[in-house]
């Protein structure tokens, strides 16, 4: 019952590379519907420093309605939410995201997601790139993050394919066993 693109970008912060989001979304309103970006919040709003600074630049940005804030959910209650999600988002910077791996790559694959990366983060390329589950972008340009955005829905075939060869992955691959 739900219309239009819905991506999880996880827990927001400026050094996690939302204020990148925000710009993409403002370049992505221009040519289509704006997609959800379900944004984890780490307390209430109103006492929420961060929170409060990424919806003061998604407004100037004119782009705050495709902003969902949702507080933080037990890990058991996760794969519910990620459900709820078309693609999932990875968007560190070159200063914090060439070395990374973070849980929420295979929480991605493992519910079927599309995963958006950055280029530049080697542990994570190396698996969407052997998989071929995702998109990998410069997350330090809001053109490039706009237009794997654009991308996704333009072309639903690709985005279940990817989804598809990510959840294969990991239950072949990438899994505790």
């Amino acid at each position: 019952g739900r219309s239009g693109l819905r991506i999880m970008h996880g827990k927001g912060h400026l050094a996690y590379g939302t204020g990148k989001v925000l710009e993409a979304l403002r370049i992505v309103a221009r040519e289509a519907p704006s997609p959800r970006i379900v944004v984890m919040t780490t307390g209430e709003p109103e006492q929420d420093p961060v929170e409060q600074e990424l919806k003061a630049m998604a407004e100037s940005r004119g782009v705050l309605d495709a902003l969902e804030f949702h507080p933080g959910v037990p890990i058991q209650d996760m794969p519910g939410l990620l459900r709820s999600c078309d693609a999932g988002l990875i968007s560190y910077g070159r200063d914090l995201g060439v070395d990374i791996l973070p849980n929420r790559v295979f929480e991605y694959l493992a519910m079927g997601l599309p995963v958006i990366a950055p280029s530049y983060a080697m542990e994570i390329a190396r698996i969407v790139e052997a998989e071929r589950c995702g998109l990998l972008v410069d997350f330090e340009s809001p053109e490039a993050i706009a237009k794997a955005i654009l991308r996704l829905p333009r072309d639903p075939e690709l985005c279940r394919d990817i989804g598809r060869r990510g959840r294969e992955g990991i239950l072949a691959r990438h899994n505790l066993e």
